[in-house]
This record gives structure tokens, C-alpha cells and sequence, in this order.
């Protein structure tokens, strides 16, 4: 994906890694909430897109503080629940 994107100059893009496969403790996700909040404070997003469950999960749960009225788009996750997700992003 990120080399596709790269492909074209007109696109800004910011890539957020979260090595949730390593690190799974609540204080680190609480601690990339936090540092995800400064990061993206003073910019404009388009589209947040979530490659796995761990990041999906994550931008559910802070849908509301960090990336409010932003579309998102999910791949890479099993067992999807649009009542959920629309329940989380409420």
C-alpha cells in the first residue's frame, strides 16, 4: 500500500506504526492515545485506514477523541461487526 501511495505526489501521508504485536500492555496503548492526540492535533486527515485488529480496535476506542468525523477504512481484520463499530464511533 505505502508504495503505491508514495507513487503519487499530490498525497500527504502519515503512517502510524504500533508494534501492538510486541507490546500489548494497556499503559503502552494508553501512552500511543496520548502521543497519537499531539501528533495529529493540528492536522487534517481524510481517511484513517487500519491494517489490522489491533489498529482497528484502537482507533475505535479512541474514535471520539483523536479521529472524530474522519472516514475510516479496514482491512486485514476477521470478524467484523458494523453494529459495533458503529456503537463505538457514536
Amino acid at each position: 500500500m505505502e508504495k503505491e501511495f508514495y507513487k503519487n505526489p499530490n498525497l500527504d501521508i502519515n503512517i502510524l506504526y504500533m508494534d501492538s504485536k510486541r507490546i500489548t500492555s494497556k499503559d503502552y496503548f494508553d501512552n500511543l492515545r496520548d502521543l497519537y492526540s499531539v501528533q495529529l492535533k493540528n492536522r487534517t486527515n481524510d481517511l484513517i485506514i487500519t491494517v489490522d485488529r489491533f489498529a482497528y480496535d484502537f482507533v475505535l476506542n479512541n474514535y471520539n477523541t483523536i479521529f472524530k468525523n474522519i472516514p475510516v477504512l479496514t482491512v486485514g481484520i476477521e470478524n467484523f461487526s458494523k453494529e459495533n463499530a458503529l456503537k463505538k464511533m457514536a
